[in-house]
């Protein structure tokens, strides 16, 4: 069994994998480890083994060899390192110096100085004796954390965090969908293994159509005898893509579906006009479709369950552009510009 003491109490007992003895083990630290020698379970045979001394921390380890792998160097060693830490070469252990050689080859400071980092070492790492290899740099500003922070990261700090970001930027680069142009926002809904798109034409009120399948979008169709003034707005429920959209200069709204081969003729939504572009999403198994009024900025919301319901005004809600919605854990949630400013307002329907 393995337990450690830090001055004032012991860790709870861990048991040493498959080693066993009859007899009390040696143990010694040796060239930064702990070594164990013991005798065998019911035998004189002598068993050696040893554990690196920051073991008790090897989660954190590990993550800072991860981070190696993802490209992070350690922070003492940034090409501007020298404002912030002083290395006292003469004071690092023999053979341990390339962990506190400042990189200036090809390597990239990222982002201001982390004494917070999980990639910085502590004041006594690889040290030889008694005094410390690395202590403050003379700088008073334009760093992260705090000095006395150094080599105690439990995880990766924020500073590490926007580094990786850095490095693996979270958007792939801009490919230019190649033939394919739209005067207004296209919308875009994932329907039967494919992520469709629809938008207009490139100076008309045509809607096209067009899918991606993970590697390439094809060809544009267009959506025969369907056009509209502002950007379309799309859904995939009950086996069925939903496009819903203004007319083509007129306030009407208009719905059809798509069965994976072909759309359906348009149906007029009765009684229904909106002014800007409308909001579609599934929701609790039906269509929840909101849209502003046809000549105001108050906004309404319409439900289709295989007809299209009456209207219903939301109360004390108006924006003066079409609004967004999502189903997001249970709840149909919205997001909307206000009536006459450019703040936004959020709400959610539960029922």
């Amino acid at each position: 069994w393995k337990s450690a003491f830090d001055g004032t109490t012991w860790t709870p007992n861990i048991r040493i994998a498959e080693e066993m003895s009859k007899a009390a083990p040696a143990l010694a630290t040796f060239v930064g480890r702990v070594h164990m020698v013991h005798l065998g379970d019911s035998s004189n045979d002598l068993w050696h083994s040893r554990i690196d001394a920051g073991a008790a921390n090897l989660a954190t380890q590990v993550v800072h060899e991860i981070g190696h792998a993802a490209g992070l160097i350690h922070e003492q060693s940034r090409e501007d390192r020298d404002l912030f830490v002083t290395i006292n070469e003469q004071e690092i252990q023999a053979g341990k110096e390339h962990n506190y050689e400042k990189r200036t080859d090809n390597a990239d400071d990222s982002g201001l100085y982390d004494y917070d980092s999980l990639m910085h070492y502590g004041s006594f790492f690889f040290a030889k004796g008694i005094t410390p290899v690395i202590t403050q740099g003379s700088a008073t500003s334009g760093f992260l954390g705090a000095f006395p922070n150094i080599g105690n990261a439990p995880g990766l700090s924020p500073g590490d965090i926007e580094t990786l970001h850095a490095f693996y930027p979270a958007w792939t680069p801009n490919t230019l969908i190649s033939g394919q142009e739209s005067r207004a926002t296209p919308s875009l809904a994932e329907f039967g293994g494919l992520l469709h798109r629809v938008h207009l034409g490139r100076s008309s009120n045509d809607l096209w159509h067009s899918t991606f399948d993970g590697s390439r979008w094809s060809a544009n169709v267009r959506i025969p005898r369907q056009a509209s003034k502002e950007t379309p707005a799309l859904a995939a429920l009950a086996g069925l893509l939903h496009i819903v959209h203004l007319g083509d200069s007129s306030n009407d709204i208009w719905h059809s579906t798509f069965d994976g081969s072909a759309w359906s003729p348009n149906v007029r939504i009765k009684n229904q006009f909106s002014h800007a572009a409308p909001a579609l999403a599934a929701y609790q198994g039906r269509l929840q479709l909101v849209h502003l009024g046809n000549s105001s900025n108050q906004l309404w919301h319409s439900i289709f369950d295989g007809t299209w319901r009456p209207n219903v005004q939301i109360e004390n809600q108006s924006s003066s552009v079409g609004a967004g919605i999502a189903a997001y854990q249970n709840q149909l949630v919205m997001v909307h510009v206000g009536n006459g400013s450019t703040s936004l307002w959020h709400s959610v329907h539960t029922r």
